[in-house]
Protein backbone atom coordinates (compact mmCIF):
# COMPACT_ATOMS: atom_id res chain seq x y z
CA UNK A 1 0.00 0.00 0.00
CA UNK A 2 3.07 2.32 0.82
CA UNK A 3 4.85 1.33 -2.26
CA UNK A 4 1.45 2.27 -4.42
CA UNK A 5 0.72 5.40 -2.47
CA UNK A 6 4.34 6.53 -3.13
CA UNK A 7 3.84 6.04 -7.10
CA UNK A 8 0.41 8.21 -7.21
CA UNK A 9 2.47 11.27 -5.09
CA UNK A 10 5.11 10.96 -7.97
CA UNK A 11 2.45 10.74 -11.05
CA UNK A 12 0.90 13.47 -9.34
CA UNK A 13 4.21 15.83 -8.75
CA UNK A 14 5.07 14.62 -12.86
CA UNK A 15 1.47 16.13 -13.74
CA UNK A 16 2.21 18.94 -12.01
CA UNK A 17 5.41 19.41 -13.71
CA UNK A 18 3.99 19.33 -16.78
CA UNK A 19 1.45 21.77 -16.62
CA UNK A 20 3.17 24.38 -14.88
CA UNK A 21 6.77 24.11 -16.92
CA UNK A 22 6.70 27.34 -19.46
CA UNK A 23 5.09 26.20 -22.99
CA UNK A 24 7.29 27.81 -25.60
CA UNK A 25 4.81 28.81 -28.39
CA UNK A 26 5.44 28.86 -32.32
CA UNK A 27 6.03 32.82 -33.23
CA UNK A 28 4.90 34.50 -36.21
CA UNK A 29 6.63 35.12 -38.61
CA UNK A 30 6.48 37.95 -41.68
CA UNK A 31 5.28 35.34 -43.78
CA UNK A 32 1.68 34.66 -44.95
CA UNK A 33 0.90 31.72 -46.86
CA UNK A 34 -2.03 31.89 -49.55
CA UNK A 35 -4.73 29.16 -50.65
CA UNK A 36 -5.05 28.90 -54.34
CA UNK A 37 -6.69 26.07 -56.25
CA UNK A 38 -4.21 25.08 -57.88
CA UNK A 39 0.13 24.50 -56.37
CA UNK A 40 1.14 26.77 -53.20
CA UNK A 41 1.74 29.96 -52.55
CA UNK A 42 4.01 31.98 -49.72
CA UNK A 43 4.24 36.28 -49.36
CA UNK A 44 7.55 37.28 -47.61
CA UNK A 45 7.79 40.82 -45.69
CA UNK A 46 11.73 41.68 -46.40
CA UNK A 47 13.97 44.01 -44.84
CA UNK A 48 16.79 45.72 -47.84
CA UNK A 49 19.44 45.63 -45.46
CA UNK A 50 19.81 43.73 -42.37
CA UNK A 51 23.08 42.80 -40.01
CA UNK A 52 24.78 39.36 -39.87
CA UNK A 53 23.70 38.82 -36.57
CA UNK A 54 19.70 38.75 -38.20
CA UNK A 55 20.44 35.52 -39.43
CA UNK A 56 19.99 32.12 -40.30
CA UNK A 57 16.33 33.38 -41.62
CA UNK A 58 13.84 30.62 -40.07
CA UNK A 59 13.73 27.74 -41.27
CA UNK A 60 9.99 27.65 -43.20
CA UNK A 61 11.51 30.54 -45.40
CA UNK A 62 14.18 29.12 -46.61
CA UNK A 63 12.96 25.57 -46.97
CA UNK A 64 9.76 26.84 -48.86
CA UNK A 65 12.32 29.03 -51.56
CA UNK A 66 13.89 25.98 -52.01
CA UNK A 67 10.84 23.81 -52.63
CA UNK A 68 9.03 26.53 -54.75
CA UNK A 69 8.86 27.15 -58.73
CA UNK A 70 9.74 30.41 -59.05
CA UNK A 71 10.27 33.22 -56.53
CA UNK A 72 8.68 36.54 -57.21
CA UNK A 73 10.59 39.72 -55.93
CA UNK A 74 10.44 43.61 -57.08
CA UNK A 75 13.38 43.75 -59.27
CA UNK A 76 15.39 40.88 -59.53
CA UNK A 77 18.64 42.93 -59.37
CA UNK A 78 21.39 39.80 -59.86
CA UNK A 79 20.29 40.10 -63.70
CA UNK A 80 21.02 43.40 -63.57
CA UNK A 81 23.12 44.50 -66.84
CA UNK A 82 26.00 46.73 -65.74
CA UNK A 83 26.01 48.68 -68.44
CA UNK A 84 22.01 49.60 -68.17
CA UNK A 85 22.14 50.31 -64.36
CA UNK A 86 24.44 53.21 -64.94
CA UNK A 87 22.54 54.37 -68.08
CA UNK A 88 19.43 54.65 -65.74
CA UNK A 89 20.82 55.49 -62.57
CA UNK A 90 22.58 58.48 -64.53
CA UNK A 91 19.51 59.56 -66.57
CA UNK A 92 17.50 59.31 -63.20
CA UNK A 93 19.37 60.51 -60.37
CA UNK A 94 22.25 62.96 -61.64
CA UNK A 95 21.62 66.23 -63.52
CA UNK A 96 22.75 65.66 -67.14
CA UNK A 97 26.10 66.70 -68.51
CA UNK A 98 26.12 70.50 -69.84
CA UNK A 99 22.97 71.09 -67.40
CA UNK A 100 23.86 74.32 -65.56
CA UNK A 101 21.70 72.62 -62.83
CA UNK A 102 23.62 71.21 -59.37
CA UNK A 103 22.27 70.18 -56.23
CA UNK A 104 22.61 73.42 -54.56
CA UNK A 105 20.80 75.51 -57.13
CA UNK A 106 17.86 73.00 -56.36
CA UNK A 107 18.24 73.03 -52.85
CA UNK A 108 15.59 75.41 -50.67
CA UNK A 109 17.57 77.84 -48.39
CA UNK A 110 16.94 75.66 -45.22
CA UNK A 111 17.61 72.69 -46.70
CA UNK A 112 20.86 74.07 -48.24
CA UNK A 113 21.60 75.17 -44.59
CA UNK A 114 21.15 71.25 -43.13
CA UNK A 115 22.91 69.71 -45.74
CA UNK A 116 25.66 72.00 -45.14
CA UNK A 117 25.94 71.42 -41.56
CA UNK A 118 25.59 67.52 -42.30
CA UNK A 119 28.54 67.80 -44.32
CA UNK A 120 30.90 69.71 -41.91
CA UNK A 121 29.54 67.18 -39.21
CA UNK A 122 30.57 64.35 -41.33
CA UNK A 123 33.62 65.93 -42.70
CA UNK A 124 32.14 65.00 -46.36
CA UNK A 125 33.24 67.26 -49.61
CA UNK A 126 30.15 68.77 -50.97
CA UNK A 127 31.97 67.39 -54.61
CA UNK A 128 30.56 63.83 -53.17
CA UNK A 129 27.22 65.35 -53.70
CA UNK A 130 27.07 68.13 -55.92
CA UNK A 131 26.07 66.38 -59.39
CA UNK A 132 23.36 64.58 -57.47
CA UNK A 133 19.00 65.39 -57.70
CA UNK A 134 17.70 65.64 -54.32
CA UNK A 135 15.74 62.89 -54.16
CA UNK A 136 19.06 60.89 -54.64
CA UNK A 137 20.96 62.50 -52.00
CA UNK A 138 18.12 61.86 -49.99
CA UNK A 139 18.66 58.03 -50.34
CA UNK A 140 22.18 58.47 -50.35
CA UNK A 141 22.58 59.67 -46.96
CA UNK A 142 19.83 57.32 -45.16
CA UNK A 143 21.83 54.36 -46.83
CA UNK A 144 24.99 55.63 -46.01
CA UNK A 145 23.93 55.95 -42.15
CA UNK A 146 21.84 53.05 -41.56
CA UNK A 147 25.25 50.94 -43.44
CA UNK A 148 27.90 52.86 -40.64
CA UNK A 149 25.31 51.24 -38.01
CA UNK A 150 26.34 47.80 -39.57
CA UNK A 151 23.00 47.29 -41.72
CA UNK A 152 24.54 45.55 -45.23
CA UNK A 153 22.53 46.04 -48.35
CA UNK A 154 24.19 42.63 -49.25
CA UNK A 155 22.22 41.01 -46.36
CA UNK A 156 19.14 42.22 -47.50
CA UNK A 157 16.24 39.36 -47.09
CA UNK A 158 15.16 39.86 -50.87
CA UNK A 159 18.77 39.46 -51.86
CA UNK A 160 19.80 36.68 -49.73
CA UNK A 161 16.54 34.21 -50.94
CA UNK A 162 17.77 35.50 -54.78
CA UNK A 163 20.75 34.51 -54.71
CA UNK A 164 19.76 30.90 -52.72
CA UNK A 165 17.14 30.32 -55.53
CA UNK A 166 19.40 30.99 -58.08
CA UNK A 167 22.06 28.44 -56.82
CA UNK A 168 19.10 25.77 -56.41
CA UNK A 169 17.52 26.78 -60.20
CA UNK A 170 14.53 28.22 -58.91
CA UNK A 171 13.39 30.76 -61.55
CA UNK A 172 12.68 34.24 -60.63
CA UNK A 173 10.33 36.37 -61.50
CA UNK A 174 10.25 40.31 -61.49
CA UNK A 175 7.12 42.37 -60.75
CA UNK A 176 9.04 45.39 -61.87
CA UNK A 177 12.18 45.83 -63.47
CA UNK A 178 14.82 48.64 -62.02
CA UNK A 179 14.17 51.53 -64.73
CA UNK A 180 10.54 51.49 -63.37
CA UNK A 181 11.42 51.96 -59.92
CA UNK A 182 14.23 54.80 -60.41
CA UNK A 183 11.30 56.23 -62.51
CA UNK A 184 9.17 56.21 -59.31
CA UNK A 185 11.98 56.95 -57.33
CA UNK A 186 12.92 60.54 -59.04
CA UNK A 187 8.94 61.57 -60.34
CA UNK A 188 8.77 63.74 -57.35
CA UNK A 189 8.24 67.43 -57.80
CA UNK A 190 11.76 69.98 -56.43
CA UNK A 191 9.56 70.71 -53.61
CA UNK A 192 8.68 67.52 -52.40
CA UNK A 193 12.67 66.06 -52.76
CA UNK A 194 13.47 68.89 -50.78
CA UNK A 195 10.95 68.61 -48.11
CA UNK A 196 11.59 64.61 -47.65
CA UNK A 197 15.62 65.30 -47.89
CA UNK A 198 14.77 67.93 -45.30
CA UNK A 199 12.96 65.31 -43.05
CA UNK A 200 16.13 62.90 -43.02
CA UNK A 201 18.60 65.60 -42.56
CA UNK A 202 16.15 66.92 -39.68
CA UNK A 203 16.18 63.03 -38.32
CA UNK A 204 19.10 61.79 -38.89
CA UNK A 205 20.41 60.82 -35.50
CA UNK A 206 17.15 58.71 -35.13
CA UNK A 207 17.25 56.67 -38.66
CA UNK A 208 18.63 53.58 -37.09
CA UNK A 209 16.19 53.89 -34.33
CA UNK A 210 13.58 53.70 -37.20
CA UNK A 211 15.20 50.82 -38.76
CA UNK A 212 15.34 49.01 -35.79
CA UNK A 213 12.05 49.72 -34.74
CA UNK A 214 10.67 48.10 -38.33
CA UNK A 215 13.04 45.09 -37.54
CA UNK A 216 11.71 44.43 -34.28
CA UNK A 217 8.32 44.59 -35.68
CA UNK A 218 9.55 42.04 -38.58
CA UNK A 219 10.84 40.01 -35.98
CA UNK A 220 7.36 39.49 -34.88
CA UNK A 221 5.32 39.12 -37.91
CA UNK A 222 3.54 42.35 -36.69
CA UNK A 223 2.62 43.31 -39.94
CA UNK A 224 0.78 46.56 -38.79
CA UNK A 225 3.75 47.35 -37.02
CA UNK A 226 5.94 47.08 -39.61
CA UNK A 227 3.58 49.48 -41.74
CA UNK A 228 3.24 52.24 -38.89
CA UNK A 229 6.92 52.38 -38.81
CA UNK A 230 7.49 53.59 -42.19
CA UNK A 231 5.23 56.79 -41.50
CA UNK A 232 7.04 58.42 -39.14
CA UNK A 233 7.85 60.93 -42.18
CA UNK A 234 4.79 61.70 -43.34
CA UNK A 235 3.52 62.10 -40.06
CA UNK A 236 5.79 65.08 -39.49
CA UNK A 237 5.15 66.36 -42.99
CA UNK A 238 1.77 65.33 -44.17
CA UNK A 239 2.58 66.96 -47.42
CA UNK A 240 4.47 63.81 -48.34
CA UNK A 241 1.41 61.61 -48.53
CA UNK A 242 1.39 61.99 -52.23
CA UNK A 243 5.04 60.68 -52.26
CA UNK A 244 3.98 57.79 -49.81
CA UNK A 245 0.80 56.78 -51.94
CA UNK A 246 2.82 57.21 -55.15
CA UNK A 247 5.99 54.69 -53.67
CA UNK A 248 3.83 52.36 -51.33
CA UNK A 249 -0.51 52.66 -52.46
CA UNK A 250 -0.34 52.83 -56.08
CA UNK A 251 2.60 50.27 -56.02
CA UNK A 252 0.54 47.98 -54.10
CA UNK A 253 -2.40 48.14 -56.61
CA UNK A 254 -0.28 47.30 -59.24
CA UNK A 255 1.66 44.40 -57.52
CA UNK A 256 -1.26 42.72 -56.56
CA UNK A 257 -2.71 42.68 -59.96
CA UNK A 258 0.87 41.14 -61.61
CA UNK A 259 0.55 38.60 -58.23
CA UNK A 260 -3.13 37.68 -59.07
CA UNK A 261 -1.97 36.73 -62.56
CA UNK A 262 0.85 34.62 -61.10
CA UNK A 263 -1.54 32.80 -58.26
CA UNK A 264 -3.97 31.64 -61.20
CA UNK A 265 -0.80 29.32 -62.31
CA UNK A 266 -0.52 26.09 -60.82
CA UNK A 267 2.96 26.68 -60.16
CA UNK A 268 3.98 26.74 -56.20
CA UNK A 269 5.85 30.77 -55.58
CA UNK A 270 7.42 32.05 -53.15
CA UNK A 271 6.68 35.86 -53.35
CA UNK A 272 9.00 38.59 -51.53
CA UNK A 273 8.68 42.15 -51.21
CA UNK A 274 9.17 45.23 -49.09
CA UNK A 275 8.06 44.95 -45.40
CA UNK A 276 5.88 48.43 -45.67
CA UNK A 277 4.13 46.46 -48.95
CA UNK A 278 2.07 44.42 -46.58
CA UNK A 279 0.39 46.60 -43.72
CA UNK A 280 -2.39 48.74 -44.09
CA UNK A 281 -6.22 49.39 -45.31
CA UNK A 282 -4.58 49.03 -48.85
CA UNK A 283 -1.49 46.74 -48.32
CA UNK A 284 -1.00 43.59 -50.31
CA UNK A 285 -2.43 41.05 -47.57
CA UNK A 286 -5.71 43.33 -47.86
CA UNK A 287 -5.58 43.54 -51.90
CA UNK A 288 -4.92 39.73 -51.69
CA UNK A 289 -6.97 38.90 -49.21
CA UNK A 290 -10.21 39.58 -50.77
CA UNK A 291 -9.93 36.62 -53.13
CA UNK A 292 -7.44 34.44 -51.26
CA UNK A 293 -7.15 33.40 -47.68
CA UNK A 294 -4.23 34.22 -46.40
CA UNK A 295 -2.95 32.18 -43.25
CA UNK A 296 0.72 33.27 -41.43
CA UNK A 297 2.97 31.06 -40.50
CA UNK A 298 5.04 30.51 -36.91
CA UNK A 299 8.63 29.08 -37.02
Amino acid sequence: MKKTRSKSVLATLFLLLIWTAPVAHAAPIPMWELEKPQGSAWILGSIHAMKSDMYPLPGVVTDKVLAVDSLVVEVNVLELEAENYQRVVQETAFYQPGSDKTLLKDLESQVAQLFENYLIRKQIPIQVFEQMKPWFVNITIGMGEIMAKGYDPGLGVDLTLMKMARASGVAIVELESFGQQMELLSADSLAIQNLSLKYTLENIDSIEKDLTELVEAWKKGDVEGMYKAGLNEMEKYPALKDQFDRLIIRRNQAMAEKIETLLVTGDDLMIVVGALHLGGEQGLLRLLGQKYKITQLAN
